[in-house]
């Protein structure tokens, strides 16, 4: 009896898949490509691909799971996320350091709301290690449950874009 794939279900956006047969031949095999692109994601990752699939003259679906998980190694470390106080006008730094590069350049540094200002001392040079400085104004009138974001822009083929989520806490 043969088994026909019905359908392939991903679990995010983040994974796609090709399939070489729909219809597999008693004793013989397909092969289910799967990708995932971890886009900016760093640490450990999972998701899972739904196969349905059914028994040639038996119409009832079954279900296989492919449960898929990965440690992704940022190419440039830096901290989850980036706190601030709520009423407090301060400057902080934030430190980006080579993981899996043995040098990188930030091209640019900006914040996502009027209310942080980022600058690099370093723009455009080779570095292993480098510091971001990001001031809050307070007299900005934020909104603390507002979202902002640092971007940093690298040369990093792999992170070119980073995303830091800043936040200002009561």
């Amino acid at each position: 009896m043969d088994l026909l794939i019905h359908k392939i279900v991903s679990g995010c956006s983040c994974t796609t898949h090709k399939l070489s047969k729909p219809r597999v031949e008693y004793n013989n095999t397909t092969e289910v490509d799967v990708t995932f692109d971890s886009e900016s994601s760093h640490g450990t990752v999972s998701t899972v691909v739904e196969v349905l699939y059914f028994f040639e003259g038996d119409q009832q679906i079954h279900r296989l799971n492919l449960n898929l998980s990965a440690e992704i190694l940022p190419d440039i470390n830096r901290p989850n996320s980036i706190r601030f106080a709520c009423g407090e006008s301060t400057k902080k730094s934030v430190k980006l350091s080579a993981n899996r590069l043995a040098a990188f350049k930030v091209l640019k540094v900006q914040c996502t709301h009027q209310a942080f200002h980022a600058s690099c001392s370093l723009l455009g040079q080779e570095v292993s290690t480098v510091d971001v400085l990001i001031n809050f104004d307070d007299t900005q009138n934020v909104d603390c449950q507002a979202a902002a974001e640092l971007l940093v822009h690298t040369n990093s083929q792999n992170e070119p874009l980073i995303r830091l989520a800043i936040q200002v806490e009561q």
